[in-house]
């Protein structure tokens, strides 16, 4: 009902207004629709960060946050070297590393101008610096970076039916589902140079196909390739150093 928190105590008790009687009748409306309540805000939160959020942009999942402390793990607070997020949606990723790896040098890609939009207004609201380029990933040299992380779709077409009406209604479809769910993992893996040591990939991973991820990748000329359980216990990351 826009009460700054530190009133709330104090307003608490009070009736609300027409305004705010229509507002809440809004949202329990949308609700009953099945909305997430991250659209109806336009908001999110992303270990400790607001996204402003909208329905050309995925929910950022707390496996995602997973991913992005198991990079932070890797890696350490004081990496300076390059990373690109491939598949950026909200920014989220991206955002964060920043956040919490000040001295890297982060970009950000996504195939979705309208995506790279609310990205880019992200970084602006939390005075973050990062590029972010409306690009598909077959255009990006991704040999020109030092880590490359990717939470890509990943999701077949045959397994909408496990998906709830929030997320078929809502989210969109191009950041969730993809004719070949392995496609961006292979396609990337593929393109690094094994001869360009001190690479990295970080992959968030469809379950259903994470050993055979792995085994894929492995065949790239990457050496040290593991997949990581999420909070789970399902096979949701890959790490792979070459």
């Amino acid at each position: 009902m826009d009460i700054p928190f530190n009133r709330v105590a104090i307003e608490q008790h009070r009736e609300p207004n027409s305004y705010q009687h229509k507002k809440i009748e809004g949202v329990l409306l949308q609700l009953k629709q099945q909305k997430p309540i991250q659209y109806i805000l336009d908001k999110a939160y992303f270990l400790d960060l607001p996204l402003l959020l909208n329905e050309k942009v995925l929910i950022p999942r707390p496996e995602t946050e997973e991913l992005v402390l198991k990079v932070i793990e890797s890696l350490g607070y004081d990496f300076s070297g390059s990373i690109i997020d491939v598949g950026t949606g909200s920014g989220c990723i991206a955002l964060a590393l920043k956040k919490f790896m000040p001295g890297a040098k982060i970009t950000g890609v996504d195939k979705s101008a309208e995506a790279i939009e609310v990205a880019k207004k992200n970084g602006i609201e939390n005075n973050i610096d990062v590029q972010f380029l409306s690009l598909p990933v077959e255009e990006v040299d991704l040999n020109a970076f030092d880590i490359i992380v990717s939470n890509p779709p990943y999701i077949g077409w045959d397994e909408q039916n496990e998906m709830g009406d929030n997320v078929l209604k809502y989210e969109p479809g191009m950041a969730l589902f993809s004719d070949d769910p392995n496609y961006f993992y292979k396609y990337i893996a593929k393109q690094i140079n094994p001869l360009k040591k001190g690479k990295c990939l970080f992959y968030e991973l469809n379950p259903k196909y994470a050993e055979e991820v792995k085994e894929f990748v492995s065949t790239c000329g990457f050496k040290d390739v593991e997949i990581e359980l999420d909070l789970s216990g399902k096979k949701r990351m890959l790490i792979a150093g070459n």
